[in-house]
């Protein structure tokens, strides 16, 4: 089953699915396993749908057994995070396969993308 797992300990990821939707979009430090001797409230109960102890900055939301639970620190399924990661075999593969652009095309590319598109634009940088 590890193998199957999308997210290492020590990964930096992206919540993408979550029963509470206000945890989408937040970032996560992957700090462990998620096991039955987690250092977490007897408030989670049973951890066997979880996959990842994860650690936020800003508080995540759960819902327990009808109680809600806010706590930056606690349990996700692999399934609901995506990692961040850069330098892998996928990223150097994408880089070979784009294209080159002639001095100013590329300029003409990112202008006629932001007329087209009509939704929020982020850029990160760095990650």
């Amino acid at each position: 089953m590890a193998s199957q797992l999308k997210c290492r300990i020590g990964d930096l990821a992206v919540v993408i699915d979550a029963f509470n939707k206000c945890n989408i979009g937040r970032i996560v430090h992957v700090v462990g396993r998620c096991t039955s001797d987690s250092p977490l409230p007897p408030s989670f109960g049973s951890l066997s749908n979880f996959d990842w102890l994860v650690q936020c900055p800003t508080l995540l939301t759960w819902d327990i057994d009808g109680k809600r639970l806010r706590r930056k620190r606690g349990p996700v399924p692999d399934f609901a995070l995506q990692p961040i990661r850069g330098g892998g075999k996928h990223q150097q593969e994408q880089q070979q396969q784009e294209p080159e652009y002639q001095q100013g095309e590329c300029s003409k590319q990112l202008m006629l993308l932001c007329l087209t598109f009509s939704g929020p634009i982020a850029i990160v940088v760095g990650l």
